[in-house]
């Protein structure tokens, strides 16, 4: 049995997922958008009128009128980007530790955790976990198994104390 596993979530598992938390946040609101517009125009007319005060002959470039989209332009970026690349899921004797992009968090093993493989459908094997959080929040969390992982390894590794 090896010491720890590790591998990316298969695109089956995540990107349902992912979206259905994009829909839920609100990203694709009218209002959420509206104000990200505001904030990079009352950003960008900052800057401009920064240049203005400090650079006396300062002449507008025809390019800065797209400045507000910067910031929209980022959002669509990070969002794209976390849809192609799936999250790390990597299981050892100490803890569970999950990245997607730039955040990541860590269960410890040695609080109570419920960990339970679904194999009911062989193609689609799941990994549920739930734990508590640091708040004390408990949560429930799903992740694919993808086909490599021999699943009487991690079944071996997550019993492990």
């Amino acid at each position: 049995m090896p010491p720890s596993l590790s591998w990316r979530e298969p695109t089956w598992s995540f990107r349902p997922r992912y979206i259905s938390e994009l829909l839920d946040s609100g990203l694709f609101s009218l209002k959420f958008w509206l104000r990200v517009y505001a904030l990079s125009a009352i950003l960008a007319g900052a800057a401009i009128g920064a240049m203005y005060l400090f650079q006396p002959g300062f002449r507008t470039p025809p390019q800065v009128f797209a400045a507000p989209l910067v910031i929209p332009m980022f959002i669509f970026l990070k969002v794209g980007l976390l849809y192609l690349f799936p999250p790390t899921i990597k299981i050892s004797a100490r803890r569970i530790h999950i990245s997607h992009g730039d955040s990541s968090f860590a269960i410890d093993r040695s609080k109570p955790l419920a960990a339970a493989i679904d194999n009911q459908e062989p193609d689609f094997p799941t990994l549920t976990l739930r734990y508590t959080t640091r708040r004390g929040r408990e949560h429930t969390r799903t992740y694919g198994i993808p086909p490599h992982i021999d699943l009487a390894d991690l079944h071996n590794l997550l019993n492990e104390k």
